[in-house]
């Protein structure tokens, strides 16, 4: 539930309960029935599956960053577009970047999430998205780490996994 709703709920908590009690059921209706949109613009991610996650993962010529996320989850749904722009900015093309980026959908293959990835599906789980850096096909680092603001920005990203440091080796060499 977001800030405006919960004012709203408050003031007409103080204003009538009959009013209080027809705002209540307006919020969670509104709550439960609307579905946040997963982002859907530019972005230059691989979707993956179970059956495709080894054969990426195990390239040996390049990075590779994977986010494995939940279409349920507002965290992964508000990190997608800084996801995207970082895949748009450091993925792989004619000026000699070599990172691939790819996203699996937890939600999908909820088998493959404990299993594979040691990543609790919990509702309450801090640890969606998860994105995890292979290289030479194996990981490297991933971060269930949470930002200063409770989220991870693509700032963060950059940083950890050292995409600014990399990119900057290549622009000396050039």
């Amino acid at each position: 539930m977001c800030y405006p709703q919960t004012v709203l709920l408050v003031l007409t908590y103080f204003a009538s309960t009959l009013t209080f009690a027809v705002a209540l059921v307006e919020v969670a209706c509104v709550t439960l029935l609307t579905v946040q949109s997963m982002y859907d613009g530019p972005s230059r991610i691989e979707t993956l599956t179970p059956a495709t996650m080894p054969t990426v993962a195990a390239t040996p010529d390049a990075k590779q960053i994977i986010m494995l996320y939940a279409g349920w989850s507002s965290a992964c749904i508000h990190f997608m577009p800084a996801f995207a722009a970082l895949s748009r900015k450091y993925a792989c093309d004619d000026k000699g970047r070599i990172v691939r980026f790819g996203s699996l959908d937890l939600a999908v293959w909820p088998g493959v999430a404990k299993s594979s990835f040691n990543v609790d599906m919990n509702a309450t789980s801090s640890q969606l998205p998860t994105i995890v850096l292979y290289n030479g096909g194996k990981e490297v680092d991933r971060l269930p780490r949470v930002g200063a603001k409770g989220r991870w920005t693509a700032a963060d990203v950059e940083r950890i996994f050292g995409l600014k440091t990399a990119e900057a080796a290549k622009d000396k060499k050039a």
